[in-house]
């Protein structure tokens, strides 16, 4: 899928939240293949054979969806994958000479990251994942026009500014626009 590889690319942040909104999407939809023509692919007003591989990608990824098991909830392991990396690569970017902007908005983020924690009924992984379930409850939360409080929208925007300062320090690091100095 072009969005989906173009994301990848441009911001892994935006490309796993894409990805688990999508995920949703295909269960909304009950993974049905004309539906995803209908809402997906014929929109896009692509030729026949673009639209076919399109179509193929999107019958892949449900493949996977069912394949893990989560056709119900949960996402895919290639998403829990790369937060695994953005994990990693945060816990090494803490300890980086000169990085401490990105210490500042951690320790800026920590607050609300504790919060979000206390509020999630069973354990997640590591922090980098509720980071992330942090920052796709709040897209829920828009797409659905609930109101959120002063302090709760502060804290996703402390998790934000973390994440989205992670993300383009480890995309910069992908492309070879950044190394740490231990390697």
């Amino acid at each position: 899928m072009k969005l989906s590889s173009q994301k990848r690319k441009e911001n892994v942040a935006e490309y796993i939240l894409f990805m688990w909104q999508l995920t949703d999407l295909l269960r909304s939809i009950q993974f049905d293949e004309g539906r995803i023509r209908e809402l997906l692919i014929d929109p896009l007003g692509l030729p026949e054979a673009e639209a076919v591989a399109e179509l193929q990608w999107y019958r892949d990824y449900c493949q996977i969806i069912r394949e893990e098991g989560k056709e119900q909830r949960g996402f895919p392991s290639i998403t829990l994958y790369l937060i695994g990396e953005l994990h990693d690569f945060h816990q090494r970017l803490l300890k980086e000479p000169g990085e401490d902007t990105y210490r500042m908005l951690t320790f800026n983020a920590t607050p609300a990251l504790v919060s979000f924690r206390e509020k999630v009924p069973q354990p997640l992984a590591n922090d980098m994942e509720y980071c992330f379930y942090a920052l796709y409850s709040k897209l829920l939360l828009g797409m659905q026009k609930q109101e959120i409080s002063q302090q709760t929208a502060e804290s996703f925007a402390e998790i934000a500014k973390m994440v989205g300062y992670l993300a383009k320090k480890f995309g910069q690091f992908e492309r070879g626009e950044f190394s740490f100095k231990e390697d």
